[in-house]
């Protein structure tokens, strides 16, 4: 059996190529259309960023939180389902920012978009492993299979709009092929790998954390439940997440949350005062 690695899960085999290059034209294609429509939106730089995306976008079911969050950073995700997803778009709120600076404009569309491309990309790789490598679906028939699901509105949908959702499908679907691959092999899944797949799913939205536990019970078995895997991949990592979020929320949102429940309130006093007045007169 080949060893498992980051490169033999992450790069394309030959006779994917052809496949995975015609997936990013789709993928390429969606996202243009994104961005033909919001461009002339969202590419100005503004003061307050948050209502613009909050007011312009109108995709419904889903929010412009990470178009905020890479324009102007900040913890403005639900830090109780969404853990490190503001951390995830540091890095590309710093990419915009000096993008900012060179260009004139906000590319936090753009930025996303390519965000959305890449995983929704990887996403289809995962998926078409997961049917032909593990599951052992004849190429043509697993090919067919991962084109259906993309042809779904719901998941061209996905890949095209600035939320969480296509990141979650990515990792679910990787977690799921890993968890094959340890199947095939008869191999255990270690302390180490179960709080990677914990930390990088939970960490996106917190509900995908349970499935990394259910797919590490499925490929430990009995195993799961001996005391040092408990406590060393399960507890601790859960502890130490939930606790992180708690201290997210004190350090990072609270303040925030409370300077703008303050000036609605002053807002909204000032409103009332003014309509007293105008009574009075």
């Amino acid at each position: 059996m080949d060893k498992i690695t980051l490169r033999t899960l992450l790069w394309p085999r030959r006779d994917e190529r052809p496949m995975m290059t015609a997936v990013l034209v789709l993928l390429v294609a969606l996202n243009a259309l994104t961005i033909a429509h919001y461009q002339g939106f969202f590419t100005p730089q503004a003061d307050n960023y948050w209502n613009l995306f909050v007011t312009r976008f109108q995709v419904s079911g889903f929010d412009p939180i990470s178009y905020y969050v890479i324009s102007d950073w900040e913890a403005r995700y639900n830090v109780y389902r969404h853990p490190l997803l503001a951390f995830v778009m540091w890095i590309p709120y710093l990419i915009n920012r000096a993008l900012m600076i060179l260009t004139g404009i906000n590319c936090a569309l753009y930025i996303m978009c390519a965000i959305q491309i890449v995983a929704a990309w990887y996403a289809f790789l995962f998926l078409y492993r997961l049917i032909h490598d593990v599951l052992a679906v004849a190429k043509t028939d697993a090919r067919l299979l991962c084109f259906f699901m993309y042809s779904f509105a719901m998941v061209m949908v996905t890949a095209m709009v600035p939320d969480h959702f296509v990141l979650s499908l990515c990792l679910l679907l990787f977690t799921l092929y890993v968890t094959g691959l340890y199947l095939q092999r008869h191999r255990a899944m270690g302390v180490w790998a179960t709080i990677g797949l914990f930390v990088a799913t939970a960490g996106i939205s917190l509900n995908n954390g349970l499935k990394v536990f259910m797919a590490a019970l499925w490929v430990n078995g009995r195993r799961f439940f001996r005391p040092q895997f408990i406590l060393g991949a399960v507890l601790i990592p859960a502890i130490a997440l939930w606790w992180g979020c708690r201290n997210e929320y004190h350090y990072l949102v609270a303040p925030g949350e409370n300077a703008r429940h303050a000036a609605n309130a002053k807002r909204k006093a000032e409103q009332r005062q003014r309509e007293a007045e105008r009574q009075r007169q």
